[in-house]
Order: structure tokens, then C-alpha cells, then sequence
């Protein structure tokens, strides 16, 4: 009994938001969405290791977990490449790189001061363009006047401002960026509860809210509104949010399931962690800093109509006979996951599997010193790394839909370290019996004294996990 709840409970729950109706569970028939699509660690593998040492480095230094630096790090780089080029299954089915994702953490998990490092590079490439652009709108305005008191036929083009990233995501505040950066860029938002919240708020505007949804495929804008028409050829955005997990469910709710808003996002949810003082500190990340460079020397090509003419990167046969058999398992697991988890699947297989192959492609082909593959063709190795975070964020969604079961509390912090405690200890049990002394002493282990648990606590936890223990003929209890 206690060796087949322990192996159940690793892979089933440790890397996820474990609840009290999941334990419940265990020993019932029913095959959970978390059963189908179980979490699994994060591919860090995929990447390359000077890639690896600096996510480690950014997130010891901030009290965050690796998974979320590397998450916002390829979210960044999909914007950084924007539209310059396009990942293609086959003909027909071709899509941008642009990813958008959002994290669920409490208030003061550190995101703020790990963004400002990832950002940093994208900050100072804004500022330089700002300044270029002061100086070209100052000797446009001397041509301007110039041509006016010569009475000349010829007007100068008015210069247009480079800007790489948004801090407003209203629609028309997107259409002014857009108009003048058909590359796309980059939308960070600190609190995206809010930006959801705001979609549609004000009716006589249009359908803000449809605007955002065609945004995740960039098609092209078309906005109606009394003051006129407009029409943007070019769009695209990465997004990377933070919201609280008691404001998710009252932010995403069903329509969002129904039309499709909440399976565009990759969602990462941080795990619930006191974080010890760090004397880490960050100079800089040059890796980093040479692959968002190295994106945005990627030439935008246009064509005659004023739309971007992206770079194509194509599967080789092997990668897209081996992305056609993991499109084909997914869509058959499907129909046995819940009405809110099958929602994620089409999105993921059919649109994040080629983004993340794009991404994974443009790092392979940049930190390789010579170039030792084809530039455009994306090879069965990077496919499969490609696959793999697919599979990792989609058992993300899986625990993020738990969050809108009312019925299923959260574990607290003690309950929680009892249950990584009894994992960690799987390899004790004899005769299917673990001794109590020994949990006490793995669970106290690292503990503040103030915090340590008696024998008789460590029961009470037990006991609210539904697990028992039982006295031998020597007086000493067991967990059986």
C-alpha cells in the first residue's frame, strides 16, 4: 500500500499543484486530464548549455525557478524574430513565431526582477532607437519648413520610430505600433489580469476582444471605428503576463474555454517556495544577450503590397513524419480529456509544436560556430525537443484547470512537504511499513525548530492525507 501510493504520488503530483481530492483519487477508477497528460520536468536538455548555466545563474540570483526564466527567455526570442520568419508543417499550415504565455504565481515571486535582466538588452536597443529617431524627426522638421517656405512640390517622408517592445495593449495603441513596426514586437504586462479584464470594456469601440484572438494567427487588422478605417497588414506580439492564482478563474472565465482566449497562452505555474537570501549576483547574460541580437539581425523582407515576406524554415522528411505521429497522438487522446482540457490541444500540436521547433531551430543554427546544417530546414533532433515542451506545457494546462475545481482545496505548506518527504523516502519501506521516527526525522530535516513536528502532529498530517499508521507489538508506529 505505501509503496503504490508513494510511486503513484511522484509521478503523478510532485511537480504540480497537488490537492486534497487528488489524493482522494488515487485509489479510485476515474482517469484524470493530469493522468492522461502527466507533468513532467522541463526539457532543459533542448537547450544549448552556455543557454542552460545562464537560466541557473538569472534564477538563483532572482528566487525563481529555472523553468520560468527559460520560458520567458523563449517567449522574449519569439518576439525578438517576430516576423522575419515563418515554421512550416507543409504547405497550408504555416505559422509565426510569436508565443504568448502567462505565469500563475503569488504576489512577490520575483518575476519583476528577473524580466528587468531578460529585458535589459531590449531596453537599451529601444533607447538607442529612440534617440535616432529624435534626431531624424528634428532634421525632418528643418526639411519640412525648409520645403514650405520654398514653396517646393517635394515633402520629406516623415521618419518612423523602432520600437521593440509595448507596455499598453489596448487595440489602438497595438495598430500604432504595428503601423509603423511590421516586424512585431514584444508585450510584457506585470499583472495580466487586468489587460483581459479590459477587453471589450468599451463596447462602442468594436470588438476588442476578436482583435486579440485573430492577433494569435497575425492576421492582418481591420478596424472599424466612428473616426474611420484602418487597416494593418502586418501584425504580431509575443506576450508574457503574470497573474494571481485567486484572480485566474474570475479572469479567464468559461468564454474563454468556449472561444479559445485561454488555450493560446503556454501557461507556467510557479510552485509555492520560501526562498533563501542570495548573495548571487548577475553582471550580465552574454549568451542571451548575443541571441536576441542575433534575432534582431534578422532582415524583415516586404513585398510589393506592404506585407512582410518572412524567411521560411521547413521540416526535413524524418522531423515531419516524426511531427505528423505526434499530431495524430494527441488528437486521439482528445476525445478522453475533459471539455476544458481538450481545448489546449489543438493549439499546442498544431501551432506551439512548430513554434517551438522555429525557436529551437533559429538557437541550434546561432550557437553553432560554423553552421553545420541547413539554415532553412529544421532536422529531427530539434522536432523533438520541440516536442517535448509541447508535452510540458500541456501538462501545465492540465494543472492550471484544477484551479476552477471549487470542490478540490490546495494543500498547505506542512501537508505538502509531507508528501515530498514520503516520496523521498520510498526506497525505506520494508515489508510495505515505513517507520514514523524516520519520517520525522526526513520531514524535520532543514526545518526551522520552531516549525519542527511531533510524532503525534506528524499523525494529524497523515491522517488528513487519509494514510494511517499502526502500533507493533514494540510500541512503535508505523506507517502502513
Amino acid at each position: 500500500m505505501v509503496l503504490r501510493f508513494l510511486k503513484e504520488l511522484e509521478g503523478q503530483f510532485l511537480n504540480e499543484t497537488i490537492t486534497v481530492s487528488d489524493l482522494k483519487d488515487l485509489s479510485g477508477p476515474t482517469v484524470t486530464d493530469q493522468a492522461l497528460l502527466s507533468v513532467i520536468s522541463f526539457p532543459f536538455g533542448v537547450l544549448p548549455l552556455q543557454f542552460r548555466e545562464e537560466i541557473d545563474l538569472l534564477a538563483s540570483a532572482k528566487g525563481v525557478e529555472p523553468e520560468f526564466v527559460a520560458s520567458c527567455m523563449l517567449t522574449i526570442l519569439s518576439g525578438a524574430l517576430g516576423n522575419t520568419v515563418r515554421i512550416m508543417a507543409k504547405n497550408g499550415h504555416v505559422v509565426s513565431p510569436f508565443c504568448w504565455f502567462f505565469f500563475v504565481a503569488e504576489s512577490g515571486y520575483g518575476k519583476s526582477p528577473t524580466m528587468n535582466e531578460l529585458f535589459k538588452i531590449i531596453r537599451e536597443r529601444e533607447a538607442q532607437a529612440s534617440k535616432k529617431f529624435s534626431a531624424e524627426w528634428q532634421e525632418y522638421q528643418r526639411e519640412l519648413l525648409k520645403a514650405r517656405d520654398e514653396k517646393s512640390n517635394y515633402f520629406p517622408p516623415k521618419p518612423l520610430r523602432a520600437e521593440f517592445f509595448v507596455t499598453d495593449y489596448t487595440v489602438e495603441s497595438l495598430a500604432d505600433f504595428f503601423e509603423n513596426n511590421s516586424r512585431g514586437g514584444i508585450s510584457y504586462q506585470d499583472e495580466i489580469a487586468g489587460v483581459i479584464k479590459g477587453l471589450n470594456q468599451y463596447k462602442g469601440k468594436g470588438n476588442d476582444r476578436e482583435h486579440h484572438l485573430t492577433l494569435f494567427n497575425n492576421q492582418a487588422w481591420k478596424i472599424n471605428r466612428r473616426s474611420g478605417v484602418r487597416f494593418i497588414c502586418n501584425t504580431g506580439i509575443a506576450v508574457i503576463g503574470g497573474i494571481q492564482p485567486k484572480k485566474m478563474t474570475e479572469t479567464f472565465q468559461v468564454d474563454s474555454f468556449d472561444d479559445g482566449l485561454l488555450s493560446r497562452f503556454l501557461i507556467f505555474n510557479a510552485r509555492e517556495q520560501n526562498s533563501s537570501y542570495s548573495r548571487q549576483e548577475v553582471d550580465s547574460l552574454p549568451f542571451w544577450d548575443s541571441f536576441i541580437t542575433a534575432a534582431y539581425d534578422q532582415v524583415l523582407r516586404m513585398d510589393s503590397q506592404g506585407f512582410a515576406d518572412p524567411e521560411i524554415f521547413s521540416f526535413d522528411d524524418k522531423a515531419q513524419n516524426n511531427y505528423g505521429a505526434f499530431f495524430n497522438e494527441l488528437q486521439q487522446l482528445k476525445p478522453f480529456l475533459s471539455d476544458r482540457g481538450r481545448v489546449f490541444i489543438p493549439k499546442l500540436v498544431g501551432y506551439y509544436t512548430l513554434k517551438f521547433a522555429g525557436i529551437l531551430h533559429f538557437i541550434t543554427v546561432t550557437a553553432l560556430s560554423e553552421r553545420q546544417m541547413m539554415y532553412d530546414v529544421i532536422e529531427l533532433t530539434t522536432l523533438k525537443g520541440a516536442i517535448e515542451l509541447t508535452r510540458y506545457f500541456a501538462s501545465q494546462a492540465m494543472t492550471t484547470i484544477k484551479l476552477y475545481d471549487p470542490s478540490a482545496p490546495k494543500l498547505n505548506e506542512f501537508q505538502r512537504r509531507l508528501i515530498e518527504t514520503l516520496s523521498g523516502l520510498k526506497e525505506e519501506v520494508k515489508n510495505g511499513k515505513l517507520a514514523l521516527t524516520r519520517i520525522a526525522e526526513a520531514y524535520n530535516t532543514g526545518l526551522p525548530p520552531r516549525a519542527h513536528h511531533s510524532h503525534k502532529m506528524l499523525g494529524t498530517l497523515l491522517r488528513q492525507l487519509q494514510l494511517t499508521t499502526i502500533m507493533s507489538t514494540g510500541g512503535r508506529y508505523f506507517l502502513k
